[in-house]
């Protein structure tokens, strides 16, 4: 479950569907949004 969470978080920062969101995220704001997420996931991954 974790890895794919993580596939998942990786695949939202290759930006490869942004495209077809109907506005432009705020890169700025995203890309660190998810940058932690991962963090917070691999986190519970250690405590698991």
């Amino acid at each position: 479950m974790l890895r794919f969470l993580l596939r998942v978080i990786e695949m939202a920062k290759s930006r490869t569907v942004w495209e077809k969101l109907p506005y432009e995220p705020e890169e700025s704001i995203v890309i660190p949004f998810l940058d932690l997420s991962a963090d917070m996931v691999r986190e519970m991954g250690a405590h698991e």
